[in-house]
């Protein structure tokens, strides 16, 4: 019904004329679509954020990683156009979820528990990086203030601010969970169909690029490995030859332990196990490397009867070193 000015009762007797409703409908229309579109538009800048922020970066240092996170998590919780009040961008690392950026309107505490989470000890979170599943809560003050609900981790910050609703997204990426994005907002927001593919599809850029730089780093780890481990083996090969050259006509053992080239070897540390295993393993008579693993190592597997048998004593050390999980070729 039209409703009369000045007052808010229906005027029954003056229905709306058919050019009357033709118009409302059409002006309804036209507000739902540009309303629409504008939300289609934020969504979609918001998204070309999302994947224009590792390009901006040129190396991913841990301050460039901390500063993608920030922007990130920012454009969702700092943006006008969102509901949210508070965001959390957490990673796993091993069996932990540690958080990598928070961001906080500012009328919202900053008193919350920012430690790292032991998945089996948070059942939410837990879930949504076990069973990839995301997490949709609405009624918060409700579930904080019921003791047979589980307890969130910080339930006086939930309760103390406010928040009637949260999303929990798995960050995805290659079948892997990567990392959670937590969202909260002060009222029972409605995550739509939309509204959670487009959160998930923010999850799936930000787990696309944690797992891009999980990679990067294991490479750069592995070259430096690969780096170092050349690097030993010619040490090791040189200091080796000048050792037994040096050595060759010695017959008192200890004499040749404490030859230069022999503590040189032991100072190499554990990077050059593998090559005393392969040495022992590879050749039928053995040189002498059983004090400079024992050295190393801190251990001593040959048994009172091996002693002075070196075929023996290779064995013992040889099977030592299989067990501790060092290959050699």
């Amino acid at each position: 019904s039209k409703i009369e000015q000045g007052s808010t009762s229906g005027l029954s007797d003056i229905p709306f004329s058919e050019k009357d409703i033709y118009l409302s409908l059409l002006l309804g229309t036209n507000i739902a679509n540009t309303l629409s579109n504008f939300r289609r538009d934020i969504k979609v800048e918001i998204l070309k954020s999302f994947s224009y922020l590792p390009i901006q970066q040129s190396q991913t240092t841990e301050e460039s990683l901390t500063d993608i996170y920030q922007q990130a998590i920012d454009l969702l919780v700092k943006n006008p156009e969102t509901a949210f009040k508070a965001g959390v961008i957490r990673v796993k690392e091993d069996n932990y979820l540690k958080i990598k950026a928070i961001s906080l309107e500012n009328e919202v505490s900053k008193d919350r528990d920012n430690s790292d989470r032991k998945l089996n000890d948070d059942e939410f979170l837990s879930i949504a990086v076990k069973q990839q599943k995301r997490l949709i809560l609405q009624n918060l003050q409700e579930l904080v203030k019921d003791k047979t609900q589980p307890i969130f981790r910080n339930q006086k910050w939930i309760e103390r601010n406010g928040f009637e609703s949260s999303g929990c997204f798995p960050l995805v990426a290659q079948g892997e969970t990567v990392g959670t994005l937590s969202l909260y907002a002060r009222y029972k927001y409605i995550f739509s169909a939309d509204s959670i593919d487009f959160f998930q599809g923010v999850a799936d850029l930000l787990g696309s690029f944690i797992l891009n730089v999980k990679f990067e780093k294991q490479k750069s780890e592995l070259k430096k490995y690969l780096a170092r481990k050349s690097q030993t083996e010619a040490k090791f090969k040189k200091l080796a030859e000048q050792w037994k050259s040096e050595t060759m006509f010695l017959s008192s053992i200890t004499q040749m332990s404490i030859h230069p080239a022999y503590q040189q070897i032991i100072g190499l540390g554990p990077d050059v196990i593998p090559l005393l295993l392969k040495e022992l393993a590879q050749n039928n008579e053995p040189d002498h490397w059983f004090w400079a693993l024992s050295a190393i190592t801190g251990e001593n597997p040959i048994k009172e009867g091996q002693r002075g048998r070196m075929s023996q004593m290779k064995e013992a050390w040889v099977k030592w070193g299989k067990s501790k999980g060092y290959v050699w070729d």
